[in-house]
Order: structure tokens, then C-alpha cells, then sequence
């Protein structure tokens, strides 16, 4: 988590996309106002916790997020998830309310289909390493090229990154009443995976109300608007 903020009188809790960790959302910090603070998920299996097996269900996920973040929830909060991140924040702020505690203010989905519709690309967790590997470049283009080239390296974050793509590969949306708070949604406009409709249809996952915002850019659009999303986050629009 970055340098605690006592006098924020707003928190921001980032969850990245799959095989991400807190360092999606570490260039943001210096763009934010000091009124915010931000809480990165620091999920098992990457980062500080390495040594940590990583989990590859959503249910046991949320349980240990949800009884690390509820204490956090004592000021105005905003989920923003990316990707695997947005399907995450989404779950957890209907785990928190199923239990009756304080959830956010906002939630921003980035880069994320609404959770009711299928996924449009085929299930690769299954895939032996060398595949697997191939065809999350293939699909997102989301490792770099020095863990590409290192193959010892890239089996020290293998696990979690399996663990991240059958998580969000096995995940099935269960119906359930929309939330009473506000959904921003932020796209990319030459992201294949998440086209604009897509995007759109995390509307009926509201009773409050709904923004859209499409950005240029594919999958990791947001790399380069980051002021931008900051602002129509903290606007609430």
C-alpha cells in the first residue's frame, strides 16, 4: 500500500487485471490530489506476498479482501478495477453488502465486459506453459519482453498468473439485485475484447446512475488518460 494518508477524506482501492499487482496503479499517485488516498489490492502469489500461494476461485478471494478492506471503509471510497479487477471490485461490494457493511461511493470498471455477458475469447488457463504464455500475448500483450526473455524469471510469476486466468476464466456472474451506488465504465475504442455495447451494459448493474467514457487506445488504454479517468472518478461522473 503507498505511504498511509490520515487527512484524506477519500479513499481509492485499485484492483489490477490479471497477473497485475499494485504497480498498475502506482504512476497514478503522483496525478492524485492529496485529499485521496489510495489502497492497492496487494493480491496473494505477487509482490509482498510471493510466498503466498495465489487463489484461483473467486469465493476465498473476496473473503480475504473483504475483511481487509471493510475496516478501510470508515471515509468516502471508490473501487476502480481493471479488467480482472473490475469483475473483482464488482463482487466484493456485493460480498460487503450481503453482509450488511459500508461499501464505496463509485465503483469504475476499466477494460471489462459487464459481468452478465459471456466472455468472447476461448478459456486458456488450461493450457500447457509454453501455450499459455503465447496466448496471453496473443489475447492482451501484457508481458514484458525482459520476463519473456528470462525464462526463470517468468516461472516465478507463472502461478499467479494461471491462478489470475482461471479465476477470471471460470467466473460466472450470479443475478442478483443492482447496486445502489453509481457505476462509471471506462473502454477502450480499439479494444476487441470489450467492445462499447459490452461496456454500455454494466447499466442495468446500477439502480443509481451510469457514465460511459471511452478512451483511444485497446486493452491497457488507460496508461495514457489517467488524469482524465482521475477526474471523472473524483466528479462521480
Amino acid at each position: 500500500m503507498p505511504r498511509p494518508q490520515p487527512q484524506a477524506t477519500l479513499r481509492i482501492f485499485g484492483f489490477p487485471h490479471a497477473g497485475g499487482g499494485s504497480l498498475l496503479f502506482r504512476p497514478w499517485l503522483a496525478q492524485t490530489p492529496s485529499h485521496v488516498e489510495w489502497c492497492l489490492a496487494a493480491l496473494p502469489g505477487r509482490e509482498q506476498r510471493l510466498n503466498e500461494p495465489p487463489l484461483a476461485q473467486m469465493g476465498p478471494l473476496l473473503e480475504g479482501l473483504a475483511l481487509a478492506i471493510a475496516p478501510l471503509l470508515d471515509r468516502p471510497a471508490i473501487f476502480l478495477g481493471h479488467s480482472m479487477g473490475a469483475f473483482i471490485a464488482f463482487e466484493l461490494i456485493r460480498k460487503l453488502m450481503a453482509r450488511g457493511w459500508a461499501g464505496p461511493q463509485l465503483l469504475a470498471v476499466s477494460g471489462q465486459r459487464a459481468p452478465h455477458l459471456p466472455d468472447p475469447k476461448p478459456p486458456f488457463y488450461h493450457l500447457p506453459d509454453a501455450e499459455f504464455v503465447a496466448a496471453i500475448q496473443r489475447t492482451y500483450q501484457s508481458i514484458p519482453q525482459e520476463l519473456l526473455a528470462d525464462r526463470a524469471l517468468l516461472q516465478i510469476f507463472l502461478p499467479a498468473m494461471r491462478a489470475d486466468f482461471t479465476l477470471i476464466d471460470t467466473y460466472r456472474y450470479q443475478p442478483g439485485p443492482p447496486l445502489p451506488l453509481p457505476i462509471v465504465a471506462f473502454g477502450g475504442t480499439d479494444d476487441a475484447l470489450v467492445p462499447a455495447a459490452n461496456l454500455a451494459a454494466w447499466a442495468q448493474h446500477t439502480r443509481s446512475s451510469f457514465r460511459q467514457h471511452l478512451f483511444a487506445g485497446g486493452h491497457f488504454f488507460l496508461h495514457g488518460v489517467r488524469q482524465e479517468m482521475l477526474t471523472c472518478m473524483l466528479r462521480g461522473e
